[in-house]
């Protein structure tokens, strides 16, 4: 993997935000699902004050009646910040109108060519001995390719190439039992909410039984190809750019920065129309021989054994080609975007899809050791009750060990979403712990409505003032937390040990390394041993001691 030559340069030339440049009482996640009004928006900037939190998160939110970035909607985001101003809140925006983030509510991937995409193999047929066959190359085809097989359909001798181009007929009379494999790519999505998805949800008329996000996303919006460079700017172009015209006399004081949410390449094989080429100039050797070996899986008995019994030149092609698409997500989505923001005096932060444990790294996220290398406020979350008494989890400690790589003093978490209605301040307390000591300062607390009475059963709790407990009591669990988060960070211990986390086993497709470094983290935690992961990017910047 080439390392990025300007990396160093770039944390030199950004100044690292101050301790109190960024407050550490937690912020909450406002969500917008309402026509909005001045005087409400301010009178709940009020109660977010008195509930002690140090911030909001602005985010379009279903129900909201604004056409996309439209003027109105950019004139209540100023609104927002000229009264947050005067009680001294931070504000964030939340960078899209849908999550996950990227696509631009569905502007950017309008275009087909910024669309998602992912391998696939497009025909894969046996042909036995003495049969002949002649099929027209189908469109969008990568390589092309037949080989001898034995009873278990799997190669048994060299591949032979055929025909990949586009018209062309593949014409094979079959000596012996033989296949043939096609691989192509396609465009693809993941799922997706929207102001307009979820505003379906609040309709009365809607049946119950529609009302489920797994089946209503939004379905005209495509996921965005991450590994896409144009595509990235023109999300920057939708999003941000407006933001800073309308209003950019806020960037690094009163408007901290912007928050991306779950971005993903819905496919754990993506691809992007000059990845072949990037390849080659990574890995020095052109990739698409490969392409039908690496798709295939080598079956017997019904189980996979493609780790044991694939060629090794096939074994590391798979590998390498993890590594260079993980590689072109952080360099051509976060990359961009966090270079966006230091031009213009803003944070970029957010949390990726995948950041909750090693396993979910084999979804298309990415790998959170590269991704977040691009944010000046890494990340992750901690939903649906995750963390809980007598359960271990160390994720927190990610964007924690993160941080502390780069040099950064801060890193957040988002939290609470999906806990249900009846959490309370005690475990809002324990879980917020849990993370400080982890290594993290900043928590977005979700969610808090516009509109309480159209809230969503599946984005609970509610934690504005609306909630009689967060009235009452909030304002002593945000002094709590920023306090805590204040202490901890005041110093940070000086850490002799680090847990290496393999990232070459990722990518030769070996996921023992999860539950073996999950083991090994329990173990140091329980023992009060303090420790960051670090991986091979950070080794390779580490320098000897004097003490060996």
């Amino acid at each position: 993997m080439n390392s990025n030559p300007t990396f160093d340069t770039l944390l030199t030339t950004f100044p690292v935000p101050a301790d109190d440049a960024i407050s550490y009482r937690p912020a909450i996640f406002w969500a917008m699902n309402d026509k909005l009004e001045r005087p409400v928006l301010e009178a709940q900037l009020d109660g977010f004050a008195k509930c002690g939190y140090g911030g909001v998160m602005v985010h379009a939110w279903g129900g909201l009646p604004n056409a996309f970035m439209d003027d109105a909607w950019l004139d209540s985001v100023a609104e927002i910040l000229a009264h947050a101003a005067t009680l001294s809140l931070d504000v964030w925006i939340w960078d899209d109108w849908l999550f996950g983030s990227g696509s631009a509510g569905g502007k950017v991937t309008a275009n087909p060519r910024y669309r998602a995409k992912t391998l696939r193999t497009a025909i894969d047929i046996i042909i036995e001995a003495g049969e002949s066959i002649a099929i027209p190359v189908p469109a969008r085809t990568l390589a092309t390719c037949t080989f001898a097989i034995n009873k278990f359909g799997n190669r048994t001798g060299a591949t032979t190439a055929q025909s990949s181009t586009v018209g062309d007929v593949i014409g094979f009379t079959a000596e012996v039992s033989s296949r043939l494999v096609v691989v192509g790519w396609q465009t693809i999505s993941g799922m997706f909410h929207t102001t307009r998805s979820h505003a379906v949800f609040l309709d009365p008329d809607v049946d119950e039984a529609a009302c489920d996000i797994y089946h209503h996303d939004d379905k005209d919006v495509w996921s965005v190809d991450m590994l896409n460079l144009a595509a990235t700017k023109e999300y920057l172009n939708q999003i941000h750019e407006r933001y800073r015209v309308r209003v950019s006399e806020y960037f690094g004081n009163t408007l901290k920065g912007f928050f991306y949410d779950e971005p993903k390449a819905p496919s754990p094989q993506p691809w992007t129309d000059d990845f072949a080429e990037r390849f080659a100039a990574i890995k020095g050797y052109d990739l698409t021989p490969f392409l039908p070996d690496i798709l295939i899986d080598i079956i017997q008995d019904g189980a996979t054994f493609n780790r044991q019994l694939r060629e090794e030149a096939v074994q590391r092609a798979a590998a390498d080609y993890r590594d260079v698409w993980t590689t072109l997500i952080a360099e051509s989505f976060y990359r961009p975007i966090q270079d966006w923001c230091r031009k213009h005096g803003v944070v970029a932060t957010g949390h990726q899809l995948g950041d909750n444990s090693f396993d979910e790294m084999f979804t298309g996220g990415g790998l959170f050791h590269k991704n977040l290398a691009y944010s000046d406020l890494p990340g992750v979350d901690s939903i649906a009750g995750q963390i809980t008494p007598g359960t271990f989890v160390d994720s927190p400690r990610y964007a924690g060990s993160i941080a502390a790589g780069l040099g950064l003093n801060r890193s957040m978490s988002e939290s609470f979403a999906v806990y249900g209605h009846g959490i309370t301040l005690d475990q809002m307390r324990y879980v917020c712990e849990h993370q400080v000591v982890r290594g993290l300062n900043l928590f977005f607390c979700m969610v808090a409505n516009y509109n309480r009475e159209k809230s969503f059963h599946f984005h609970p709790p509610e934690l504005s003032d609306f909630n009689p407990v967060i009235k009452q009591y909030g304002s002593v669990f945000s002094a709590h937390i920023e306090n805590t988060a204040r202490l901890l960070n005041g110093g940070r211990p000086g850490r002799a040990l680090a847990l290496y986390v393999p990232l070459g086993n990722f990518y030769d497709d070996d996921r023992s390394f999860g539950p073996v470094t999950d083991g090994i983290a329990r173990c140091l935690t329980y023992r009060q041993v303090d420790y960051d992961y670090i991986s091979d990017r950070d080794i390779a910047g580490m320098t000897q001691a004097e003490n060996g």
